[in-house]
């Protein structure tokens, strides 16, 4: 057989066997995104168009979702029932952050900067607890000037314990995570807050 013919039959063998594993092995799609904590709640429970309407204009919209999942227990939809929500929310973590912040032991060994550190947190949570209690009533009388300023007041508390660990060289703080959470709930609740209308 004459050489250009056996040169070209093996390109076309190539291409054949080529299409065949193409056909065979097709390439491997890209997995599927994991949906956030957020979308499964949305999924579970109902969250009505509002409510979302509201927590799209936070900084941490899935967060916002999250928080007010376990309280959507009423027809209230409006900015002020979102923000009473994400009070109520916000009460239950500084709890739980507060019996972190006590069940961490403190050993003799324990540098006194961290155990005193500690100290200040408890105590900021306790006055964070009471500005959301505080700002409860502002809501209840119609004042939105006390209310922005009861939480206004709890980013400080919050700031104020983190500052407590970062004054000795090397410190970290162990409740540095659930104060991340706390201050992007925060947020959320100040972003509520200002869409609140009394009027």
């Amino acid at each position: 057989m004459e050489p250009k013919k056996l040169v070209l039959i093996f390109c076309i063998s190539s291409h054949l066997l080529s299409l065949s594993a193409d056909a065979a092995f097709p390439p491997a799609s890209a997995p599927a995104e994991a949906p956030t904590n957020a979308q499964v709640l949305s999924s579970a429970v109902r969250i009505p168009a509002d409510i979302k309407q509201l927590c799209d204009k936070t900084d941490y919209p899935d967060l916002c979702i999250e928080t007010i999942t376990p309280f959507l227990n009423s027809s209230d939809t409006d900015a002020l029932a979102v923000l009473n929500m994400h009070i109520n929310a916000a009460e239950q973590v500084f709890q739980s952050a507060m019996k972190l912040a006590k069940a961490i032991p403190k050993p003799a060994f324990m540098p006194t900067l961290i155990a005193g550190a500690l100290d200040v947190c408890i105590e900021m949570y306790d006055e964070a607890l009471y500005g959301l209690e505080e700002a409860k009533h502002a809501i209840e009388n119609g004042d939105a000037g006390s209310m922005m300023s009861y939480l206004d007041g709890i980013g400080t508390d919050v700031e104020t314990c983190d500052d407590a660990f970062s004054k000795g060289p090397g410190s970290s703080s162990p409740l540095k995570d659930i104060d991340g959470k706390i201050n992007k709930i925060w947020s959320n609740m100040l972003a509520i807050a200002e869409q609140v209308n009394f009027d």
